[in-house]
């Protein structure tokens, strides 16, 4: 039997998307189609994702300007589901009693993507949900900025709360995702994974 999933290795880059228009954030996420098939979705920053019109969206991307969380969740709508949860993570403005100003994320986006759909194809199978997407910046973040989106559609409420703080907890664990803080007196600190 086939594996369901894959890993789509390819990398985030500049240029135009599926539509022919210039992408604002790229999808690394394995969507499963027709009959088991896989398809690697790169598709732009939209409030409509009509690519995923009917598909599963089950996956983890990377992007490199600001998350769109109403796409995200329209994407997840489906009419099986009975509970919608989410969680934003933002740039606070302090950390361990020091006065945080910015931070700059890096990815090493091959291993963090894969590693990143292990851990939502583990909540799909470990919990009743119906899908799950993760999406996590990358470059420089302003305080106020969304660093990290979890969402996940589900029949029961109980299953999406726990598969989201699930998710959010692994990807902050295991994704090889680092983040450089910029403080008020002009140090620079990295901090995870450890």
């Amino acid at each position: 039997m086939l594996p369901i999933w894959r890993a789509c290795m390819q990398k985030r880059r500049p240029g135009m998307d599926l539509n022919g228009r210039w992408p604002a954030c790229v999808w690394h996420s394995m969507v499963p189609l027709l009959a088991g098939t896989i398809a690697c979705l790169k598709q732009a920053k939209s409030r409509s994702f009509p690519l995923l019109a009917g598909a599963e969206v089950t996956g983890f991307l990377i992007c490199s300007t600001p998350i769109e969380a109403e796409g995200l969740r329209e994407a997840l709508l489906n009419e099986q589901a009975g509970a919608f949860v989410s969680f934003e993570g933002w740039v606070r403005n302090h950390h361990e009693g020091r006065t945080v100003r910015g931070l700059h994320y890096q990815a090493y986006e091959t291993l963090a993507v894969a590693e990143g759909a292990q851990i939502v194809q583990t909540a799909c199978a470990k919990f009743e949900i119906l899908d799950a997407v993760c999406a996590h910046r990358v470059g420089e973040l302003d305080l106020g900025e969304m660093a990290v989106w979890v969402g996940v559609s589900a029949a029961h409420r109980s299953a999406a709360f726990y598969a989201c703080r699930y998710i959010i907890d692994e990807v902050k664990e295991n994704v090889p995702i680092w983040k450089q803080e910029h403080y008020e007196d002009g140090d620079i600190d990295w901090l995870h994974p450890e």
